[in-house]
């Protein structure tokens, strides 16, 4: 028995060590590999904004709108209005860092178009999980400070608290399953990439180390959002 509860204490601390370590890095890693290659013009000499515009004329029939925003890495995809968004002086770069970012975003599209039943649901429940993880804590706190009074305060509290435990549990379950539909839109453009021939071999095992990193950034968020109430994990920025 003692030599169960030893292993399963030293379980325990490794999975802390490991958590911790990818969710306080996983961006500054992503980070590092891009910018090593993004002074590294791709083979087909297109921008970002160039891929983009091609991928809608030639995959997404002429319909994904092309927007920039402020932000070193603030590219992202817009379901509901069907936009890709750049970010500053992320169009007129034509590095393979640029390409790799910008393919993945372009996965999301071709996920949107395909309107899978896993792409679905994990979109439906994308607001409730945003709006609720920012009311978990407060929640909590609020419950336990109602159980230090009797009566129908001491049962709210217990409701609170109960209400806030589910909600943890409900966006750790969106978050593990946000992990498979960003590995999809991954898999997704750096598809693209191969089926329309725009880059080297080595170029495209470049892209593929750039993704994976970029994908440690979705798991180090989800590590950070499971050990939220252990206040061991600092915020690390996705890209």
């Amino acid at each position: 028995m003692k030599i169960a509860i030893i292993v399963a204490i030293v379980v325990l601390v490794l999975f802390l060590i490991v958590a911790i370590s990818i969710s306080s890095n996983s961006f500054m890693k992503f980070k590092q590999i891009f910018e090593e290659y993004q002074n590294v013009k791709n083979s087909s000499y297109l921008t970002a904004e160039q891929f983009a515009e091609f991928v809608r004329d030639k995959k997404l029939g002429g319909r994904l709108g092309i927007v920039s925003r402020k932000g070193e890495f603030s590219d992202a995809y817009d379901y509901a209005s069907n936009t890709l968004i750049l970010s500053e002086n992320r169009g007129g770069d034509n590095s393979i860092s640029a390409l790799a970012v910008v393919s993945h975003e372009l996965g999301h599209a071709l996920q949107r178009k395909a309107d899978t039943k896993k792409f679905r649901r994990c979109i439906k429940i994308r607001t409730f999980v945003s709006i609720g993880s920012k009311l978990i804590t407060p929640l909590f706190i609020a419950g336990i400070v109602c159980l230090f009074f009797e009566g129908i305060t001491f049962y709210v509290g217990a409701a609170l608290c109960a209400l806030s435990v589910v909600m943890f549990f409900v966006l750790l379950i969106y978050k593990s399953r946000l992990l498979a539909v960003e590995k999809e839109a991954s898999n997704l453009g750096l598809q693209l990439l191969e089926d329309l021939d725009l880059l080297e071999e080595d170029e495209i095992k470049i892209v593929k180390a750039i993704l994976r990193a970029a994908f440690m950034t979705y798991v180090g968020d989800f590590f950070r959002a499971m050990l939220s109430w252990t206040g061991l994990t600092r915020k690390s920025a996705k890209p």
